[in-house]
């Protein structure tokens, strides 16, 4: 077997001034909760199961934030879903971006919801950005990401276990700083 890796030389870390910027630029405030999801909308990637995870987060953290990058064939049913649960003002679909690198480092932690996964790269890129990963119990992340240390590894894809890990995050900074 083969696993991804992480070349750091290529792979720079946003600085503050940068995060800053996207983060005003998106009207995100300091001190806002924020997740990121970096993820192809297409059945495998679970793109409703991310957001019914948000809208069970905004419902502890109404201030929350949900940053999407990404896009794929099930962008039309993301959105009429985002309208549905009322998720306007909370969820981002930002599509492509050459930056998200920046959107991960704008963000408290990446929700990674997969059917199935090799070794997901986005969980690498946000743990080398000292972002904590909430995912599910998909393939290579199990791998990826180290449960209790590197962020927690949800081993059924419902949405009250990821929403509840999240929320441990979200309400305890010093976790997500160890993490």
């Amino acid at each position: 077997r083969v696993h991804n890796g992480l070349d750091a030389a290529a792979t720079p870390v946003p600085t503050d001034v940068e995060v800053a910027a996207l983060r005003a630029s998106l009207g995100i405030a300091p001190g806002v909760p924020v997740l990121a999801g970096v993820l192809r909308l297409s059945p495998e990637k679970r793109p409703q199961l991310w957001l019914d995870v948000v809208a069970r987060l905004r419902e502890r953290f109404p201030a929350l934030r949900a940053l999407h990058v990404g896009h794929g064939p099930e962008h039309d049913v993301v959105q009429a879903r985002v309208r549905e649960l009322g998720l306007q003002d909370t969820v981002l679909l930002l599509g492509r971006r050459s930056d998200p690198l920046h959107v991960l480092r704008c963000a408290d932690l990446l929700v990674l919801v997969s059917t199935f996964e090799g070794t997901p790269n986005v969980a690498l890129e946000a743990q080398w950005l000292e972002r904590p990963v909430v995912c599910t119990a998909a393939g290579g992340s199990v791998e990826a990401v180290q449960h209790g240390v590197t962020g927690f590894v949800v081993e059924q894809p419902e949405t009250a276990a990821l929403a509840e890990a999240c929320a441990k995050l979200f309400a305890d900074g010093a976790a997500r700083e160890r993490m």
